[in-house]
């Protein structure tokens, strides 16, 4: 019986680790872009085959755009770019790192032209070379690349489909973005849904047709957002002159707050009437959970304006979290379609500001209905948010094919560009501010000079001019060398901070801006002076996997991708930093450096990565270094200790039930000895 009862608890123990691993593998549905991301942070070759038409530039351009702005890790791959028209093809060219791949490779007129000259294979009067182009860049790239073609008219050169067993010796993926018109007929591309589930990639839609879409780089700059804020927040943020207006997004709707123009004005957020005051076509709504707010920086130019120092001073209202965007206008609204606040208007703000600037890739899912086949097909698609791209993804697409005997079917096109935690994207900063290690945070005694070094990397795909200026509370600062920064793409330079200390006991935070365009990046810092901290204990890190490779084979191991939460603490002497190898960490709430509480940050990468090492360090070099693997995930420390407790905990059960079983075997095998009552024979005489 307590053999039993022992091997029940084992059991149970055992069992709750490996519910809580399917728990965690289970949970929540696969985001519809993850499969394309997976297959992108594994690979490094990728080959951008773009039609010679001016909608498959800009379908390209955004959908780069998107990319390189949302995983920043994008930009270390290796891209390859090639045009094709009915003319014929461009030879593959490979792109230098150094290139910015929208602007100067998908929207250089002169470079374009250059590729154009080069045009080679023979004239296809009836369609275009794309298949062509597929399999001479399959040719050319190494095994297990990517092919992203942007294409917009119908393909015809269907005999080629036979040439392209290439792909599979050579592990190359195809993914397709049909930029053409909306009611175009899925034969003109059924060649191309072939073509990719034969590659195992698949189509993407583009629709170019919708005023609803969000602000592209071209007219708009997006100036701060800001995610699962809690409590009271201040932001500040600059505006340039050339911009003509601004416009908030917050959410929920009742979020409370002011916004202070750079010559004082402020502005409350929840008050319609001193919106509109600020002149123009300045308004306000709320509608379905979202403040939208628009300040009109032209007609109202001479007594506020929009250019300069911005603030805008935030509370949740009843302690809820809440969200916060805000972008920079190029193009204002136009005197006569103000929209003013309190309009029975159905149309919201942020649907005519997109209306405004420019044509761009849809947004938001379609509810408009058409009559013919082909709409009705595409109704049964479902919209993917991602910025200024919207993928469809078939429900129930039914089966393509053609008279070579391929056929195509339900397919889903994937990238993981969303947060597996909240579902929510998170867009790595355009810089990354970090404090080197041997900074003089702690200075035992005051009146003498102290440094601290700063070290700032460009995580764009294009160099930056970056301003740089720190800002303290005890007037301590001397000076910062340099001020000013070239950076180019992923590169990484110091700035150093000199204080000249006054005599006493106090802590400084200081705050260091760094000014890009019209984007600023705040990196805040504790320094405690005339106090001496002996702290020789390293910082406390643990680490949690919010989603794992154990499920997943190595071979495949582009199919997956894994999420690791680290969470740091040093209550002694406070956190210098907290790292990645390799880089990568991103804290979504940010941490001041020298904070004694605890810092929380998020890190994810493809199951072909699945080591990482992580590290922190305190203000007096006391550094803690764990490391961890993806796929040997389902041990955590935490499940780890459960079984040693389960361990510990059938052990001595085990010792109990042999004590009580030898306890009982003696007692069995203890016998009385017969009494000595002498012989009996002399007794019957």
């Amino acid at each position: 019986m307590m053999w039993s009862i022992a091997f029940l608890l084992f059991a149970n123990s055992v069992m709750a680790i490996v519910s809580n691993n399917l728990l965690d593998e289970g949970g929540g549905s696969e985001n519809p872009w993850k499969k394309f991301l997976n297959q992108r942070c594994s690979l490094e070759d990728v080959a951008l085959l773009v039609d010679d038409t001016e909608r498959s530039f800009k379908v390209a351009r955004n959908f780069m755009k998107n990319v390189f702005n949302v995983t920043p890790n994008a930009r270390r791959f290796n891209y390859y770019f090639s045009s094709f028209s009915t003319t014929g093809i461009t030879k593959l060219k490979a792109i230098p790192r150094s290139e910015n791949i929208t602007e100067s490779i998908l929207q250089n007129d002169i470079y374009l032209k250059s590729l154009k000259s080069n045009y080679y294979g023979a004239h296809v009067a009836n369609g275009t070379l794309a298949i062509t182009a597929i399999l001479d860049a399959a040719n050319t790239l190494p095994k297990n690349s990517v092919i992203l073609v942007f294409v917009d008219r119908s393909i015809n050169d269907k005999g080629l489909l036979y040439d392209s067993g290439i792909l599979i010796q050579k592990d190359i993926k195809v993914f397709v973005v049909w930029g053409g018109p909306k009611d175009s007929k899925p034969v003109d591309i059924s060649l191309l849904v072939d073509l990719c589930k034969y590659s195992s990639g698949a189509l993407l839609f583009s629709n170019m047709d919708s005023a609803v879409a969000p602000f592209t780089k071209e007219n708009s700059s997006t100036i701060l957002s800001r995610s699962n804020i809690h409590g009271s927040r201040k932001e500040t943020f600059s505006v340039r002159n050339d911009m003509k207006g601004l416009y908030f997004k917050f959410r929920p709707s009742n979020i409370e707050g002011a916004i202070v123009v750079p010559n004082g004005y402020t502005v409350n957020i929840q008050n319609n009437e001193q919106v509109s005051r600020f002149g123009g076509c300045s308004a306000a709504r709320s509608k379905q959970g979202l403040r939208e707010i628009y300040l009109d920086g032209v007609t109202s130019a001479s007594t506020h304006g929009v250019a300069g120092q911005w603030r805008i001073d935030l509370q949740g209202a009843g302690g809820e979290y809440y969200d916060v965007d805000i972008f920079a206008l190029k193009e204002p609204m136009e005197s006569g379609d103000c929209l003013m606040s309190g309009s029975s208007t159905n149309a919201s703000v942020e649907d005519y500001l997109r209306s405004k600037n420019g044509e761009r890739v849809i947004f938001e899912k379609s509810t408009e209905k058409s009559s013919n086949a082909a709409m009705e097909e595409h109704d049964k698609m479902i919209d993917v948010e991602l910025w200024n791209a919207t993928v469809f993804i078939k429900k129930e697409q039914p089966s393509l094919s053609n008279e070579n005997g391929y056929s195509g079917s339900s397919h889903a096109a994937l990238v993981n560009m969303y947060n597996q935690v909240n579902s929510e994207i998170f867009q790595m900063p355009t810089l990354l501010i970090n404090v080197a290690q041997g900074s003089e945070m702690i200075i035992s005694e005051g009146g003498r000079t102290a440094v601290v070094v700063f070290k700032i990397t460009n995580n764009k795909n294009s160099a930056l001019d970056v301003n740089l200026q720190c800002q303290g509370q005890k007037r301590i600062l001397q000076s910062l060398k340099p001020w000013y920064l070239n950076l180019a793409p992923l590169q990484t330079a110091t700035s150093t901070l000199t204080m000249n200390t006054r005599p006493g006991t106090y802590e400084d935070e200081i705050t260091m801006y760094a000014r890009t365009g019209s984007e600023i990046i705040e990196k805040k810092i504790i320094v405690d002076v005339g106090r001496v901290i002996n702290d020789v204990t390293e910082p406390y890190m643990d680490y949690n996997f919010l989603s794992d490779c154990s499920k997943v084979i190595f071979s495949d191991c582009s199919q997956g991708t894994w999420t690791i939460e680290v969470k740091a603490r040093d209550v002694g002497s406070g956190l210098l930093d907290v790292t990645s190898n390799p880089p990568g960490l991103y804290f979504p709430n940010g941490f001041v450096s020298g904070t004694k509480e605890e810092v929380r940050g998020v890190y994810s990468d493809s199951c072909c990565n699945a080591d990482i090492q992580l590290s922190a360090i305190d203000r007096t070099n006391n550094r803690r270094v764990v490391s961890a693997n993806a796929y040997r995930a389902a041990w955590s420390p935490a499940q780890i200790s459960a079984l040693v407790i389960g361990l510990i905990l059938l052990i001595v059960i085990i010792i109990i039930v042999v004590v009580i079983v030898r306890k009982i075997r003696r007692k069995n095998d203890s016998l009385d000895l017969p009494r000595y009552r002498g012989d009996t024979s002399s007794r019957n005489i």
